[in-house]
Order: structure tokens, then sequence, then C-alpha cells
């Protein structure tokens, strides 16, 4: 378990919705409209953890060659059952990095060739997640997911609950093996940051 924060899901009521920590739900705000937190119910709970992942994405940079692909998009890629890829198809179309973003679902055979820049792992994948880290190795993959302990476990961004709010955790050494970029100004409003030397227990 990770020291001085927890990131594992805490209990709350079947009716209640866990609003965003306040640092971070002032940086969404700055790019989405907002909806009283006390009339948001699970399906709002899924949209926000789309609208992270798009607005996330503005502050990762990837090596130059791994974009320099026909179609001048940056494909997102979903894998396993998730309410999530519906929603994220949503932004279909829209730019990030001045490139079209293209949403797609995909099967774990596909990797790690699928041509995928970010990919979300359904919490459906959980017991399949450490073969899909190992499959995408160190390739310039963003991989963000919402099932437990994914950070600790080598997954560059996991979206949390934490204090029955919704955070993320960044694993940096990933982020950072993998030869991406996270802008800092995204670093400051994560609930925690895992970086190299950390010895936490991945349990």
């Amino acid at each position: 378990m990770l020291t001085g924060r927890v990131v594992e899901r805490v209990k709350r009521p079947r009716t209640a919705f866990a609003p965003l920590s306040w640092p971070l739900l002032a940086w969404l705000l700055l790019f989405t409209p907002a909806s009283p937190a006390a009339n948001l119910h699970k399906e709002s709970e899924n949209k926000i953890k789309a609208a992270l992942v798009f607005k996330m994405l503005k502050y990762v940079h990837w090596p130059e060659l791994t974009l320099d692909k026909p179609g001048e998009r940056l494909d997102i890629c979903v894998l396993g059952n998730t309410p999530v890829a519906s929603l994220l198809a949503a932004v279909e179309g829209r730019r990030v990095h001045n490139l079209r973003l293209a949403v797609r679902e995909i099967r774990q055979t596909q990797l790690p060739a699928s041509g995928c820049e970010v990919v979300f792992i359904g919490a459906s994948e959980v017991l399949h997640r450490d073969a899909v880290l190992n499959t995408l190795g160190r390739r310039p993959v963003l991989t963000i997911s919402d099932m437990d302990a994914f950070a600790r476990n080598g997954g560059m961004i996991q979206l949390s609950i934490i204090n029955q709010s919704i955070a993320f955790v960044v694993n940096l050494k990933s982020v950072q093996n993998s030869g991406l970029r996270i802008d800092t100004s995204l670093l400051q409003v994560a609930a925690d940051v895992l970086r190299a030397g950390d010895n936490r227990d991945r349990r």
C-alpha cells in the first residue's frame, strides 16, 4: 500500500458521487462547464474520467518520430469493457498538439503493433494488466486506467477515488522510461507522483 497517501477506492454510498479534489477541479474547470457535484452520479463520474483523459493529453508530449505518421492523428485505443469507451468517442476528431484524435477499441492480441499513442485499459482487464504492460514495454504509449493499483504496478496514469474525490496518480518512472514527457503543471495537480527509486508496496 502506498505510504502517506491512499490510492485504493474508499467505500461510499452507492447513491453518492465522488467529486473532484479542489486543485483538480479548478484545473478541469478551465476547460469544462461546471455542474453541481450534488447532482452528479456514476454516469457523470465516468464523463469526468473521459474529460480528464482528453485534457491530460494536452500536457503529455510524445517523441516527434512517434507522431510522424500518415493522417496527422493521435490514436486513443480502448482495451476491455469499460463505460469510459463510449464517452471517449465524444472527443473523436478534436485536436491535441495539432493532431486529430481518433478513438477505437482494440483487443489485447493487437498490441503492440496497433498504432496507438494512448491505451486506456478498462478495469475488466485487471487479470491481464501485467501482460498488457509487458507487451507495451518501453514503447512511447501512454497507459491510463481506472483499475486499482495500476500506477504501482507500472501503469502511467491511474484514475482513482481518493478521499471520496476523483483524482489521479502518475507513475513518472514509467512515463520517462517510455520516452514520454508530462508537463509539470499536470504533475502538480496529481494526487501522487511515483518516481524512480520509489520502493512502495505493489500489492
